[in-house]
């Protein structure tokens, strides 16, 4: 069972190839990607929400954190409600397999269980202030316009934009971790 990615290439969703997420290839994908099923205005894509949630992670979880939704170019964004009423085992195997490629191919610790948690912990603060921001859902203050603008620069909800900056965060952290081998 594969899909066909960006580069013409099949990713097979049970054993997928480390190789095939490269930068390109991931920020493509990514930034094509809206949050919520598409209903936030501005355009708001899983690249820059992966950023956002880099910026709020601690630096131990950093490189995790850039990694941690990277099955959706696989399976798109599910937003967390949807998600949790699928409940499918199946879907969480292909998204783990997927992760973990990745990690693989930048050089990210993926069995770090600390990580994962700190992670986690960004996420949820990140939807927080995006809920906020987006849907008027709790506290407004948090100027997620100049989180998102540090995230992606001042074109922050313009799609390329978005792509050109998760693109060149995932460059930079393969290229760091490939000088650290």
């Amino acid at each position: 069972m594969y899909i066909y990615i960006c580069s013409k290439k099949p990713l097979f969703l049970y054993k997928p190839n480390p190789e095939l997420f490269d930068p390109e290839t991931v920020a493509y994908a990514l930034s094509n990607i809206p949050r919520f099923a598409g209903h936030c205005k501005p355009y708001w894509s899983v690249a820059a929400h992966s950023l956002l949630v880099r910026a709020i992670a601690p630096e131990d979880a950093k490189s995790l954190a850039l990694l941690h939704d990277v099955a959706e170019m696989i399976t798109g964004d599910i937003p967390r409600p949807v998600k949790e009423e699928i409940d499918s085992e199946k879907l969480r195997y292909i998204e783990e397999k997927a992760t973990h490629a990745a990690c693989k191919y930048y050089g990210v610790d993926f069995c770090d269980f600390k990580a994962r948690e700190l992670v986690r912990q960004a996420d949820n603060q990140a939807l927080k202030w995006e809920m906020a921001w987006f849907f008027g859902r709790g506290d407004k203050t948090t100027h997620l316009e100049k989180w998102a603008e540090l995230c992606c620069g001042p074109r922050w909800y313009d799609r390329e934009a978005q792509r050109e900056a998760f693109e060149k965060a995932l460059f930079d952290l393969a290229e760091s971790n490939k000088q650290k081998r």
